[in-house]
């Protein structure tokens, strides 16, 4: 395990921090990095990590609103075996082709908070040159 200081990562309140640890591993391959215990040895927080820099805290929470106009953007690698895992019903916007050099899709959690799953349609050297190109013209 790599332990470094994150420049910026997402503290996300949840109802059912043992329901959202394990869909979180099953759904996008998270893994529990370290997770915070009271006196009862009840988890308070689990520290989750799918590549480096992509890391989100749980956190136990029983009074809260997400509300939808903030999505967790995370980088993927295999987006299309990713869309044919996941579960239709928390599917909120389909795989698809978006004119900024990205094929995304969005789903959404079991507390509601929007997560849109991003892999670059262009290698990045392809993209590169579409952005010289482009810059030429703007």
């Amino acid at each position: 395990m790599d332990i470094y200081p994150m420049p910026f990562f997402n503290k996300l309140l949840v109802s059912d921090i043992e329901k959202s640890e394990k869909w979180y591993q099953q759904t996008l391959g998270f893994t529990s990095l370290f997770k915070f215990r009271n006196d009862q040895q009840q988890v308070l927080m689990n520290h989750l990590r799918l590549n480096k820099y992509q890391d989100i805290m749980l956190i136990k929470g029983d009074n809260f609103t997400v509300g939808n106009s903030l999505y967790l953007n995370l980088l993927v690698d295999n987006i299309e075996t990713l869309a044919k895992q996941i579960s239709p019903n928390i599917i909120i916007n389909e795989l698809r082709e978006q004119p900024w050099n990205a094929l995304e899709m969005t789903i959404q959690d079991p507390d509601g908070y929007l997560i849109t799953l991003t892999q670059p349609h262009l290698a990045q050297k392809e993209f590169d040159k579409l952005i010289a190109k482009t810059k030429k013209h703007y």
